[in-house]
């Protein structure tokens, strides 16, 4: 791969007050992320400590943060990301990652806070010493110029269809010829990030007065003077003969060649008669008014077709909504990287006005370097399932151990620490959600007050204080209540589908930990209300997030806690299968291992995002746009499970 800076630089030679620039400019660096922001607080990896920003928008980014780990596809679309991003530019990536078509990262940092803290000291390095340079190109991947070779074939193009490198802004790329293809790869940029076309100017026309030139006499149209508009005047009425016919008419759009603009259709000249509801002399101003009883030169339009088409005729070959009214159907994406929504989620709704006919949910592919690792020492598999899913690894590493373990038929140990770390998750998973929501619903305070709890309780898990309060606020903020409850009701036939808190708010009492004899100890009852809509999922997961505080004191005082079970990596004559049940954050995980030689050579997980991928397109078709993405979104969908 070639080095990255050459695609980040700006082309030119580095001066002094250039990096004057570079200094002053980059005080705080935006940060465009992959896969997302969820993922990097689920990594315990805060910006703000580190001096950076997050750049919801390409064209406002700085940095192109990747972190791991990575669906199929994600590459490409950050590809497109990191196009669109303006010179000076950086990209950093955390942690081993293959990012082609990507170019080679010019920062290669670790996947720990500490590795955070180091980037912003030395993105100011490397923009400050080699902000400009000779040799910069733009960044145009192959698989770009692919989709554009494909538009000049099928001439299906808005522009020109090549790669316009001239046009582009500094850093940037010309992405009006590619728009249509990308789209339907799914890699689509957000609308406010396109490049938009350019038009030239116009051209005026000027009616003539009737001093200007004698009756009959014809009008010429002289040539405007560089860089003034040109303007034309009309052409005489009684024309003796009709024009020849490979002349212009001069009642159609005649576009000229040379030029960059267009001219408006001639209106032929006389007289005007009068119009019901239009005052002609107060429209165009006292200079333009004719004297009693005079006509207006010029203006004569009796005969004429005005090509004026009703809105019933218009619209009476477009398809017919459920209310009954035509609308424009269009397509748009809403992923993989909208804010709001989990980062890799990739989700396309299909429109008719705002309101939606369609939604999908196109799974990804895991990275294929991890299928490859099977078979696996069973040692190494919780440890490896753990980082199928970045949002919850600690309820996917429980699942394995002990799935694992009914594998190897050792006794069922009782892994305190393990279930503590569970609920310890729950609560921060819950929190995660809640930050991207507040951006989905448009609440700054609920976002902003989530964000700052989940970081207090990474510094220091039990304070239940603290997570009292929040909840209570939440609780009481006005009007939150009104604009959710009637919102995202499941019907009654899929609601065999939900899990989780998404099950429980529809009064499903469908929570794996009741059969599990650790938790009846504690006595524990799962929350459930009976309010299936956005307002009861969210009050469902704050109740949880309350009793998961409680659960981790009551598991803290059944006693000392047992070693978690150890898997002999000796044992090769360990073979059989296991299955295991867990209630992950988002509901109800199985999965179920085959084992051979103490290797596990094959594995099926049940996660509980596959379920609820199922009910997003039933039960979202003919809302309003606004109240589809909140559904979505109270869905706690997980892009890195529906792939299993």
């Amino acid at each position: 791969m070639l080095s990255a800076f050459v695609f980040e630089a700006r082309a030119g030679r580095l001066s002094s007050w250039k990096q004057w620039l570079m200094k002053t400019r980059f005080q705080n660096f935006k940060v465009f992320v992959v896969p997302g922001k969820d993922v990097l607080r689920a990594l315990g990896l805060e910006l703000a400590s580190a001096g950076l920003t997050i750049a919801r928008n390409p064209r406002e980014a700085d940095i192109l943060l990747l972190t791991g780990p990575l669906l199929s596809g994600l590459a490409e679309n950050a590809a497109v990301i990191f196009a669109q991003m303006p010179r000076p530019r950086l990209l950093a990536v955390m942690g081993e990652l293959d990012i082609a078509p990507l170019p080679a990262p010019a920062i290669r940092l670790p996947l720990t806070q500490a590795g955070l803290l180091a980037l912003r000291p030395e993105a100011c390095r490397l923009l400050t010493a080699q902000g400009w340079a000779p040799e910069a190109q733009p960044f145009a991947p192959a698989f770009i110029e692919q989709v554009i070779a494909g538009q000049q074939e099928k001439g299906d193009h808005k522009g020109s269809g090549s790669m316009n490198h001239s046009a582009m802004e500094p850093g940037g790329m010309d992405m009006e010829g590619m728009m249509k293809d990308l789209d339907r790869s799914g890699m689509k940029p957000p609308p406010d990030a396109a490049a938009l076309p350019v038009h030239g100017p116009h051209e005026h026309h000027s009616m003539p007065k009737a001093a200007d030139k004698p009756s009959g006499e014809e009008t010429t149209n002289e040539p405007a003077a560089d860089g003034q508009h040109a303007h034309h005047t009309m052409p005489p009425t009684d024309t003796k003969e009709p024009p020849a016919a490979d002349s212009p008419d001069p009642g159609h759009h005649q576009p000229h060649a040379a030029q960059a603009g267009h001219e408006h259709s001639a209106i032929p000249a006389g007289p005007m008669p009068h119009t019901e509801g239009m005052d002609m002399p107060d429209m165009m101003g006292d200079q333009m008014k004719p004297e009693a009883g005079a006509e207006m030169p010029g203006m004569d339009m009796s005969g004429m077709d005005m090509g004026f088409m009703s809105m019933v005729e218009m619209t009476k070959d477009l398809p017919r909504s459920a209310d009954g009214l035509p609308m424009e159907a269009s397509e748009a994406a809403f992923g993989p990287f909208f804010p709001g929504l989990p980062g890799g989620l990739n989700l396309r709704l299909h429109l008719d006005g705002d309101n939606v006919t369609k939604a999908v949910i196109t799974p990804g592919q895991p990275d294929q370097s991890r299928a490859d690792r099977l078979p696996l020492p069973a040692r190494e598999f919780a440890p490896w399932l753990a980082g199928l899913d970045p949002l919850t690894p600690a309820a996917y590493h429980l699942l394995a151990h002990r799935a694992l373990a009914q594998a190897m038929r050792l006794p069922a140990t009782a892994a305190l620490p393990q279930l503590i770390a569970l609920e310890q998750e729950r609560i921060a998973s819950h929190l995660n959600w809640l930050i991207d929501f507040g951006v989905t619903i448009g609440h700054a305070w609920l976002q902003q007050a989530a964000e700052h709890l989940y970081w207090q309780l990474r510094q220091v898990p039990d304070q239940p204080a603290a997570v009292t309060a929040f909840v209570r606020q939440v609780r009481r903020l006005p009007l939150l209540r009104q604009s959710l409850t009637g919102v995202g009701q499941i019907p009654a036939p899929l609601l065999h589908h939900a899990r989780g808190p998404v099950a429980r708010a529809a009064g499903i009492s469908h929570d794996a930990r009741q059969l599990d004899p650790l938790y009846q100890q504690v006595g524990f009852v799962p929350v459930v209300r009976a309010e299936n809509n956005v307002w009861g999922r969210l009050q469902v997961r704050l109740q949880e997030m309350l009793q998961s505080q409680e659960l981790v004191h009551r598991l803290a005082r059944l006693g000392p806690a047992a070693p978690t079970p150890a898997f002999p990596s000796t044992d090769q004559a360990a073979a059989g299968t296991g299955r295991a049940t867990v209630e992950t954050p988002r509901g109800t995980a199985t999965l179920e291992v085959a084992l051979q030689s103490g290797q596990v050579t094959a594995y099926t997980l049940h996660a509980p995002s596959a379920r609820h991928v199922a009910l997003v397109n039933e039960f979202v078709r003919e809302q309003e746009l606004g109240d589809a993405l909140k559904t979505i979104a109270s869905l706690d969908i997980s892009p890195w499970t529906i792939t299993a």
